[in-house]
């Protein structure tokens, strides 16, 4: 298995019956598809220790979604270096805006 992993927030139910934790993987798509069956395998063991770890009544079902807001982020950046390139491309030198 590829990529560094990094749990990007963990989102836990007002009941605390449920703990969905966000990731994110830095690597290629194969790295992440990786990633997400080793998530998967591992699911039940995490869900075990969350269970022995806590010391209450209900521990919550843990679960794992990829987060691919950083993805998200890295578009917009390149999307607005993009168009202030292209702005520079197309002003002339000495021309004020009107």
């Amino acid at each position: 298995m590829k990529g560094l992993i990094s749990i990007t927030r963990v989102k836990v139910s007002k009941d605390l019956t449920n703990a969905r934790v966000f990731y994110s993987v830095l690597g290629s798509a194969a790295d992440r598809r990786s990633v997400a069956r080793f998530i998967e395998s591992v699911t039940p063991m995490v869900q075990r220790h969350v269970v022995e770890g806590l010391k209450i009544r209900v521990a919550p079902k843990v679960s794992f979604t990829y987060d691919d807001g950083i993805e998200k982020q890295d578009s917009v950046s390149k999307l607005i270096d993009s168009a202030l390139a292209s702005d520079r491309r197309d002003s002339k030198p000495g021309q004020d805006d009107e």
